[in-house]
């Protein structure tokens, strides 16, 4: 948002003056989410003038800075500073020939930012979705487990757990996991078990092949969308080579 330099390359005529400094409308709902974020509305440099013959000529003062209100403390880094005035050569120096730089703007925090129309549109939350992976030997009988040591022809059943925590539905979620062939082989197809909602009274579950050694589902497609606090599960057996 900060001006434009003016055209120094003005021999003749005199430079015109630097851009000035835009305004900037900060509006968001946590504040700390833009304290590192970084505005600039400096003004722009004053154009220059060179003479090539004769006297001098008038160079162009620098833009004035802009504004910048925000409802989040932003980085110290941002800048509103006046743009520098320009300079023309007079007896063999550079002078500014009465141009003056531009001057500063201003950064202004405030708690309370109601513009018409214009509300606050994004909220920086999020949610998290966390799996978790077990393994149990059916033909031995042990605990589920997250390693475990198995012998040709045992049975291995895996369970991914997924659960959601945060503040936001996720919409957007796949599951996919691949065997070693070399190892295992599949046995029968895999189930998702999604989480159970309000007014079932038994989860949806869905049964998916592997393809190639990839389990693969999608999870949201076939559930809905999952809330914070849902979780849910893919189960999948395989045959130890």
């Amino acid at each position: 948002m900060s001006g434009a330099a003016a055209n120094s390359t003005v021999t003749i005529d005199g430079g015109g003056g630097g851009g000035g400094g835009g305004s900037v409308l900060l509006q968001v709902n946590v504040t700390s989410s833009v304290a590192g974020l970084v505005v600039r509305a400096d003004g722009g440099k004053g154009g220059d003038n060179r003479p090539a013959t004769g006297g001098a000529h008038g160079p162009g003062g620098g833009g004035g800075g802009g504004f910048v209100v925000t409802t989040g403390a932003v980085s110290a880094s941002s800048s509103v500073a006046g743009g520098l005035n320009g300079t023309t050569e007079r007896n063999g120096a550079l002078d500014a020939w009465g141009a003056s730089p531009g001057s500063g703007g201003t950064i202004s925090v405030t708690s309370s930012l109601t513009v018409s129309g214009t509300p606050a549109g994004f909220s920086c939350t999020s949610s998290t979705l966390t799996l978790q992976k077990t393994v149990t030997n059916l033909t031995r009988g042990a605990a589920a487990v997250t390693s475990n040591t198995a012998l040709p022809g045992d049975v291995l059943r895996y369970v991914v757990t997924f659960s959601v925590s945060g503040s936001l539905d996720v919409t957007g979620a796949t599951f996919s996991d691949l065997v070693n062939l070399s190892w295992v082989t599949p046995s029968g197809s895999a189930t998702l078990l999604c989480p159970l909602r309000s007014g079932q009274s038994s989860p949806t579950t869905a049964a998916f092949a592997p393809s190639g050694g990839v389990y693969a589902v999608d999870v949201v497609g076939t559930c809905g969308p999952l809330s914070p606090g849902m979780s849910g599960s893919v189960r999948f057996d395989v045959t130890v080579r």
